[in-house]
This record gives C-alpha cells, structure tokens and sequence, in this order.
C-alpha cells in the first residue's frame, strides 16, 4: 500500500509539473507556438508519460483555462463580501486580486489562452475574458448609480482602461518585477477613475 501511495504522490507531482511548465511554455509562446516536448523535457519525462496525464495540447490549455475560471469566480465572490456592498470596493478588490494572480504562470496562461484565438477552445476559456469584462463593467455601471465614479468617466471606458490593465500584464509583464508593480498600477487608476 506505501508503495502505491508513493506511486499516487509521484502521479499527482508530474501532474502539477506538467501544468506548472506547461502553464510557462503557453504564456511566454502562446498556444500555436507552445511545443509538449519541450515540456516533457524540461520536466525529465518523456512525451508519453506526459500524454499519460493530458492527452493532448487541448487538454492542458482547458485544463488552465478551467481553473482560472474557477479562480475568477472565487476572486469575485471574495471581492463582494470584502467590498461590504461599496463598488468601489469590490472594484478595487477583485482588480487587485486578479493583478496580484498574474504573476502566477497558471493564470496568466489561462488568460494568455482565452485570448489566442483557438477553434479548440472550450467554453470555459472563450467566456474568461468576456466575464471578467462584464464584471469590471457591472461594478463600475454599480459605482456610476451610487455617485462613485469620478466625473467625465463612463462604465463601459473605464472597463475598457481597466481591462487594458489585465491584457497589458498578461502580455506585457512577464518578467517577475514587472508583473509584481501591476497591483500598484492598478490601484493608481482606479483612484483616478472612482476616486481615492
């Protein structure tokens, strides 16, 4: 029995290897570029074994994409009881949350793959983008009827700028100091947009 467990335990570890390397390989490269042997051989195992684990390129991309999803809704589901019912708040902690989850490879893949246009993609990754949008847009519509959003801004521009944020950092920060300042920017904007 300790020796299957050791073999569960070793599974479970190559998994998350191939998701950790994967998840680096589709946000630095994007998804047409992104090569399964380069992983494999990053990881030390052979292509095989890490088609034992996703069957294909597919797999792994919806694999992201599925989690990340899952974690957007998390992350709002936590703004929202943060935010105490202020949009502001939820506003500014759900952007937060999502500008501190990009510096994760895993999430910054999955956001990386919601906007590689795929004919593969599932529907968790080709709604990802278009949910956190709406969310961004819900709370600012939220924050414009409570007298929250500084004046000239309008929703639909400022969750335009907003997520100008999220596509800057998932594309233009992938070095690790450059994604850490991406939470700092974005508490600078939304002061501008729904004031200190």
């Amino acid at each position: 029995m300790a020796e299957k467990m050791t073999q569960q335990e070793r599974s479970h570890r190559t998994r998350q290897g191939v998701l950790d390397l994967a998840a680096e390989e589709f946000a630095t490269v994007g998804y047409q570029a992104a090569n399964l042997k380069v992983v494999a051989r990053r990881l030390g195992v052979t292509t095989g074994a890490l088609y034992g684990h996703f069957p294909s390129k597919e797999a792994l991309a919806e694999a992201l994409t599925r989690q990340a999803a899952s974690d957007w809704a998390e992350m709002c589901a936590r703004a929202e009881a943060d935010g105490g019912g202020d949009p502001r708040q939820v506003l500014r902690a759900a952007t937060g949350a999502l500008m501190r989850r990009l510096a994760e490879p895993r999430f910054r893949a999955a956001l990386r793959l919601a906007a590689d246009a795929r004919p593969d993609a599932g529907e968790e990754g080709a709604d990802l983008l278009e949910r956190m949008h709406g969310h961004l847009l819900h709370e600012l519509h939220r924050a414009e009827r409570s007298g929250r959003l500084t004046p000239p801004w309008r929703p639909e521009s400022a969750a335009q700028v907003l997520f100008a944020l999220v596509c800057g950092a998932t594309f233009g920060g992938r070095a690790a100091g450059e994604v850490g300042r991406w939470p700092e920017v974005a508490r600078t904007v939304l002061d501008v947009i729904c004031g200190p």
